[in-house]
C-alpha cells in the first residue's frame, strides 16, 4: 500500500489532548477518508492540493498534503460535547483545530486512487468504551467543492474495535451526507512493526 503522507503524520490531526500515553489508557483513532467527485467522476479533492500549502511551522520544506485553510472549513460536532473547532482563521492558518489532509493514490492502489481528504480525530479515555465517540460530524465548507458557502454535515458512525498497544480503532460502521447513505468501504493493512490496522473509505458523489 503507498500512502502519499507517511503514517506519521497522522498524529499532527490528533485532538489537542496533553496526556501522557501511559499503557492504561484507551486512545480511540478514528482514521477516515473521504472522496468527492461530480457525477460525471471528476475528482473535486485533487485542485485543493495545486497550491502545495503549507503552514509556518513546517520546518521540513516539504509539503505533507495540507490544504491552504483560507479555501475550506472543517469543524467536528461531537453529540454530547463541545464542537471542536478553530475560534479564528490565525488558528486555522496554525493548525489549532480540526483539518483534513490530502492523500494521493496511485492506481497501484485499486480501488481507492485518486484524492481523498484524510482524518484522523483521536480521544483518549482512561476506561474503556465510556468516552468513545460513537457519531461524529465533520461540518465541512468548501466553495470549490460544493459550489457554495453552506455547511455540509458528513455524519459517521462507530463501534469499538481491536486494540493495539495503547490504540483503539473504532469501525466506521455507517456514514451520511444528508439523507443520503454513503458507503463506507474497509481497508486491512499492517505497519513495519507488525500492527494491524483499519482505514476507512466514504465516497461522495455530487449531483452536479
Amino acid at each position: 500500500m503507498r500512502f502519499f503522507v507517511a503514517m506519521s503524520v497522522m498524529l499532527f490531526v490528533a485532538a489537542g489532548c496533553n496526556v501522557t500515553l501511559d499503557s492504561d489508557l484507551y486512545r480511540y483513532i478514528h482514521d477516515i477518508e473521504i472522496s468527492i467527485t461530480d457525477a460525471s467522476g471528476h475528482d473535486l479533492v485533487a485542485p485543493l492540493g495545486d497550491e502545495k500549502w503549507m503552514p509556518e511551522k513546517e520546518r521540513t520544506n516539504r509539503w505533507h498534503g495540507h490544504i491552504n485553510p483560507e479555501r475550506y472549513n472543517l469543524s467536528i460536532v461531537r453529540p454530547g460535547k463541545d464542537i471542536w473547532q478553530a475560534r479564528s482563521m490565525e488558528e486555522r492558518l496554525e493548525l489549532e483545530g480540526p483539518f483534513f489532509i490530502i492523500r494521493q493514490h496511485g492506481e497501484d492502489f485499486h480501488p481507492f486512487e485518486g484524492s481523498w481528504l484524510f482524518n484522523n480525530y483521536q480521544n483518549v479515555s482512561p476506561t474503556k468504551d465510556k468516552e468513545l465517540d460513537r457519531q461524529l460530524i465533520y461540518r465541512f465548507t468548501c466553495p470549490e467543492i460544493f459550489g457554495d458557502d453552506a455547511e455540509h454535515d458528513i455524519v459517521t458512525f462507530w463501534e469499538a474495535e481491536g486494540r493495539t498497544g495503547i490504540y483503539t480503532y473504532p469501525k466506521c460502521t455507517k456514514a451520511f451526507l444528508g439523507d443520503k447513505e454513503l458507503a463506507v468501504e474497509e481497508y486491512h493493512y499492517t505497519n513495519s512493526a507488525g500492527n494491524k490496522f483499519s482505514m476507512y473509505y466514504i465516497r461522495i458523489v455530487l449531483d452536479k
